[in-house]
């Protein structure tokens, strides 16, 4: 077998476990459902709850749509890959595909209800002197790098 068909193979068969695995079955049947609530005549009877609606069914959307967009595009180049003039553009792509595989499941992790609030992290040396201002600057350099990591946007208030 081809070894870029195999990785492609195994590319897509990472992401159909991934979504059966992380509930993205449920969410596009939560979705369906809600979709077809907003579709009702007297949807907009209750303002107040069709914006709350409304705002659940974008955020869903958000969430699903990535994972069937990427199944449907390593589906299309399994189709391609037995075209041997198209092996090094196929070779760049598994690697698009991959990135984006990963960057979905690293986004997945923060799916809590407060997940998408900021956050204020306060550090205070407390009583102990120099070792614990010590260990509060260096405390508070891992947080920041951590973050900055996790390509989560910092700013420090006061010091």
């Amino acid at each position: 077998m081809d070894p870029l068909k195999k990785q492609f193979e195994d590319l897509l068969l990472g992401i159909k476990t991934d979504i059966a695995r992380l509930g993205i079955l449920d969410l596009e049947k939560e979705l369906s459902i809600l979709r077809h609530e907003i579709g009702q005549p007297d949807f907009w009877l209750d303002s107040e709850r069709a914006q709350e609606l409304s705002k659940k069914e974008a955020r869903l959307t958000n969430e699903v749509e990535p994972w069937f967009a990427i199944k449907r595009g390593v589906e299309g180049m399994l189709n391609l890959v037995e075209d041997e003039s198209l092996k090094d553009d196929l070779s760049v792509e598994l690697s698009k595909l991959q990135v984006q595989h990963d960057n979905l499941k690293r986004e997945r992790r923060f799916q809590g209800p407060f997940d998408d609030h900021d956050v204020v992290l306060s550090i205070y040396a407390g009583a102990g002197g120099t070792d614990a201002q010590d260990w509060a600057q260096m405390l508070l350099r891992m947080y920041i790098r951590w973050a900055e990591s996790k390509k989560c946007k910092v700013k420090s208030i006061e010091q």
